[in-house]
Protein backbone atom coordinates (compact mmCIF):
# COMPACT_ATOMS: atom_id res chain seq x y z
CA UNK A 1 0.00 0.00 0.00
CA UNK A 2 2.98 2.29 -0.44
CA UNK A 3 1.60 3.76 -3.67
CA UNK A 4 -2.11 2.89 -3.23
CA UNK A 5 -2.55 1.52 -6.74
CA UNK A 6 -5.68 -0.47 -7.47
CA UNK A 7 -5.15 -3.51 -9.71
CA UNK A 8 -8.18 -4.47 -11.78
CA UNK A 9 -6.51 -6.86 -14.26
CA UNK A 10 -3.06 -8.07 -15.22
CA UNK A 11 -1.29 -10.46 -17.54
CA UNK A 12 2.40 -11.31 -17.40
CA UNK A 13 3.60 -12.31 -20.87
CA UNK A 14 7.04 -13.72 -21.77
CA UNK A 15 8.47 -10.35 -22.84
CA UNK A 16 6.00 -7.75 -21.54
CA UNK A 17 3.07 -7.34 -19.22
CA UNK A 18 -0.32 -5.66 -19.15
CA UNK A 19 -1.83 -3.95 -16.12
CA UNK A 20 -5.21 -2.34 -15.72
CA UNK A 21 -4.77 -0.14 -12.70
CA UNK A 22 -6.12 2.99 -11.08
CA UNK A 23 -3.81 5.42 -9.31
CA UNK A 24 -5.93 7.58 -6.98
CA UNK A 25 -2.83 9.41 -5.72
CA UNK A 26 -1.59 10.33 -9.21
CA UNK A 27 1.78 8.66 -8.60
CA UNK A 28 1.96 6.32 -11.59
CA UNK A 29 5.59 7.04 -12.44
CA UNK A 30 6.85 6.30 -8.92
CA UNK A 31 4.68 3.20 -8.60
CA UNK A 32 5.87 1.79 -11.93
CA UNK A 33 9.52 2.49 -11.13
CA UNK A 34 9.09 0.62 -7.84
CA UNK A 35 7.17 -2.28 -9.43
CA UNK A 36 9.66 -2.76 -12.27
CA UNK A 37 12.64 -2.48 -9.94
CA UNK A 38 11.40 -4.89 -7.28
CA UNK A 39 10.09 -7.44 -9.78
CA UNK A 40 13.28 -7.37 -11.87
CA UNK A 41 15.52 -7.79 -8.82
CA UNK A 42 13.49 -10.72 -7.47
CA UNK A 43 13.17 -12.41 -10.84
CA UNK A 44 16.89 -12.07 -11.57
CA UNK A 45 17.87 -13.31 -8.12
CA UNK A 46 15.57 -16.34 -8.42
CA UNK A 47 16.77 -17.22 -11.94
CA UNK A 48 20.45 -16.32 -11.44
CA UNK A 49 20.27 -13.58 -14.05
CA UNK A 50 21.26 -9.95 -14.31
CA UNK A 51 19.98 -6.96 -16.25
CA UNK A 52 16.70 -5.64 -17.56
CA UNK A 53 13.70 -7.93 -18.11
CA UNK A 54 11.55 -5.66 -20.23
CA UNK A 55 12.75 -3.33 -22.91
CA UNK A 56 11.80 0.29 -23.00
CA UNK A 57 9.70 2.41 -20.71
CA UNK A 58 6.13 1.49 -19.88
CA UNK A 59 3.31 2.93 -21.99
CA UNK A 60 0.44 4.43 -20.05
CA UNK A 61 -2.94 4.78 -21.71
CA UNK A 62 -5.67 6.73 -19.98
CA UNK A 63 -8.91 4.77 -20.28
CA UNK A 64 -12.48 6.04 -20.15
CA UNK A 65 -13.57 3.52 -17.52
CA UNK A 66 -17.29 3.94 -18.17
CA UNK A 67 -16.97 2.92 -21.81
CA UNK A 68 -13.88 0.75 -22.02
CA UNK A 69 -12.91 -0.78 -18.65
CA UNK A 70 -14.51 -4.14 -19.40
CA UNK A 71 -13.23 -4.17 -22.99
CA UNK A 72 -9.63 -3.50 -21.92
CA UNK A 73 -9.80 -6.18 -19.21
CA UNK A 74 -11.02 -8.66 -21.83
CA UNK A 75 -8.14 -7.65 -24.15
CA UNK A 76 -5.66 -8.22 -21.31
CA UNK A 77 -7.11 -11.60 -20.35
CA UNK A 78 -7.19 -12.79 -23.98
CA UNK A 79 -3.61 -11.70 -24.71
CA UNK A 80 -2.12 -15.19 -24.11
CA UNK A 81 -4.73 -16.68 -26.46
CA UNK A 82 -4.03 -14.02 -29.09
CA UNK A 83 -0.30 -14.80 -28.86
CA UNK A 84 -1.05 -18.55 -29.12
CA UNK A 85 0.41 -19.40 -25.69
CA UNK A 86 -2.82 -21.20 -24.68
CA UNK A 87 -6.17 -22.10 -26.26
CA UNK A 88 -8.34 -20.71 -23.45
CA UNK A 89 -7.59 -17.78 -21.13
CA UNK A 90 -8.22 -19.90 -18.00
CA UNK A 91 -5.27 -22.12 -19.01
CA UNK A 92 -2.84 -19.24 -18.56
CA UNK A 93 -1.58 -19.08 -14.98
CA UNK A 94 0.08 -15.66 -15.13
CA UNK A 95 -2.99 -13.44 -15.38
CA UNK A 96 -5.85 -12.25 -13.22
CA UNK A 97 -8.43 -14.12 -15.26
CA UNK A 98 -8.63 -17.30 -13.15
CA UNK A 99 -9.08 -15.38 -9.87
CA UNK A 100 -12.10 -13.66 -11.48
CA UNK A 101 -13.68 -17.07 -12.04
CA UNK A 102 -13.09 -18.39 -8.50
CA UNK A 103 -15.51 -18.17 -5.56
CA UNK A 104 -14.50 -16.61 -3.23
CA UNK A 105 -11.71 -14.43 -4.60
CA UNK A 106 -8.44 -16.27 -3.87
CA UNK A 107 -6.34 -13.16 -4.52
CA UNK A 108 -7.04 -10.04 -2.48
CA UNK A 109 -4.50 -8.29 -4.72
CA UNK A 110 -7.11 -7.76 -7.44
CA UNK A 111 -10.11 -5.46 -7.05
CA UNK A 112 -12.70 -7.58 -8.81
CA UNK A 113 -15.67 -5.40 -7.95
CA UNK A 114 -15.28 -2.86 -10.75
CA UNK A 115 -15.41 -5.44 -13.53
CA UNK A 116 -17.94 -7.74 -11.90
CA UNK A 117 -20.29 -4.81 -11.22
CA UNK A 118 -21.05 -4.73 -14.97
CA UNK A 119 -22.78 -8.09 -14.49
CA UNK A 120 -24.62 -7.31 -11.24
CA UNK A 121 -28.00 -8.23 -12.72
CA UNK A 122 -26.69 -11.68 -13.53
CA UNK A 123 -27.20 -14.77 -11.38
CA UNK A 124 -23.51 -15.75 -11.52
CA UNK A 125 -21.10 -12.86 -12.02
CA UNK A 126 -18.10 -15.03 -12.85
CA UNK A 127 -19.99 -17.03 -15.49
CA UNK A 128 -21.21 -13.80 -17.09
CA UNK A 129 -17.67 -12.41 -17.16
CA UNK A 130 -16.43 -15.67 -18.67
CA UNK A 131 -19.08 -15.57 -21.41
CA UNK A 132 -18.23 -11.94 -22.14
CA UNK A 133 -14.50 -12.74 -22.35
CA UNK A 134 -15.07 -15.73 -24.63
CA UNK A 135 -16.93 -13.51 -27.12
CA UNK A 136 -13.49 -12.26 -28.16
CA UNK A 137 -11.76 -8.93 -28.44
CA UNK A 138 -13.97 -6.09 -29.60
CA UNK A 139 -13.02 -4.86 -33.13
CA UNK A 140 -12.58 -1.27 -31.88
CA UNK A 141 -10.16 -2.42 -29.17
CA UNK A 142 -8.33 -4.69 -31.62
CA UNK A 143 -7.89 -1.75 -33.99
CA UNK A 144 -6.72 0.53 -31.17
CA UNK A 145 -4.01 -1.91 -30.02
CA UNK A 146 -2.92 -2.83 -33.56
CA UNK A 147 -1.65 0.68 -34.23
CA UNK A 148 2.10 1.04 -34.36
CA UNK A 149 1.93 4.20 -32.26
CA UNK A 150 -0.73 4.00 -29.55
CA UNK A 151 -2.72 7.06 -28.59
CA UNK A 152 -2.27 8.12 -24.95
CA UNK A 153 -5.98 7.68 -24.22
CA UNK A 154 -8.82 5.32 -25.03
CA UNK A 155 -12.18 6.96 -24.82
CA UNK A 156 -14.41 9.79 -25.84
CA UNK A 157 -14.68 13.29 -24.44
CA UNK A 158 -14.87 12.39 -20.73
CA UNK A 159 -11.90 10.35 -19.56
CA UNK A 160 -11.51 8.86 -16.08
CA UNK A 161 -8.36 8.10 -14.13
CA UNK A 162 -8.15 4.38 -14.86
CA UNK A 163 -4.99 3.34 -16.66
CA UNK A 164 -3.88 0.38 -18.66
CA UNK A 165 -0.20 -0.19 -19.09
CA UNK A 166 1.54 -2.17 -21.79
Amino acid sequence: AIYSIEIHAYCLMPNHYHLLIRTPMGNLSKAMKHLDGVYTKRFNRFHGRDGALFRGRYKAILVDADSYLLQVARYIHLNPVKDKLVFKPEEYLWSSYVPYLKHPDPTPLILRGSLLSYFENSQDLAVSLQRFTEEGIDPEIKQFYSRKKLKPYLGHSKVSDTLVLD
